[in-house]
């Protein structure tokens, strides 16, 4: 009877159906939370392409979804950050087109991918928050500065003050 039971809750619920960590986590830098930021994680061994995705509120904690499932299957995972610079908004006009182009990663890629982050964690059936996923944002590039320009009827050249005042002047 127990035996008959078992296979017909097999049958119904799936035999080889995985179980799903719901887990929740943060990601900081100096401390301070990241909102917006994107947490990916890769279940090392699998190269299916199943991965788990969660985003960071204001406070910096994100939960975890494995497409419309909450949590996670039990394994270690390789976790990828990038954090979208919110200062980078499509137009109305993108909107409108469904064309939202990429936002600079503020993260630089350092965590982008699985072959560029440093990042782990190990996920077991009664882990419920990770461990804080500290990262480093690096300063800021300064900008390139523009070539001066030069009047081919003038004796003097015109160098510009700065990046934003040589993109701020018409052709």
């Amino acid at each position: 009877r127990v035996l008959g039971v078992s296979l017909i809750s097999c049958l119904l619920v799936g035999c080889d159906s995985k179980v799903m960590v719901p887990i929740k986590g943060s990601v900081t830098s100096q401390g301070k939370p990241l909102p917006g930021a994107t947490v990916m994680m890769f279940l090392d061994g699998d190269d299916r392409g199943q991965t788990a995705s969660g985003v960071a509120g204001e406070d910096g904690v994100f939960s975890i979804s494995t497409g419309v499932d909450v949590g996670i299957p039990p394994g270690t995972y390789t976790v990828t950050i990038t954090w979208p610079d919110p200062g980078v908004q499509p137009t109305a006009a993108q909107m409108m087109a469904g064309n939202r182009p990429d936002q600079p990663d503020l993260l630089q890629g350092t965590y982008a991918t699985r072959a560029t982050s440093t990042l782990k964690t190990e996920v077991t059936t009664s882990t419920l928050v990770l461990e804080p996923f500290e990262v480093v944002v690096p300063e800021k590039k300064p900008a390139v500065a523009a070539a001066p320009e030069v009047d081919d009827n003038a004796n003097e050249l015109t160098v510009p003050k700065s990046a934003v005042e040589f993109e701020a002047r018409p052709e």
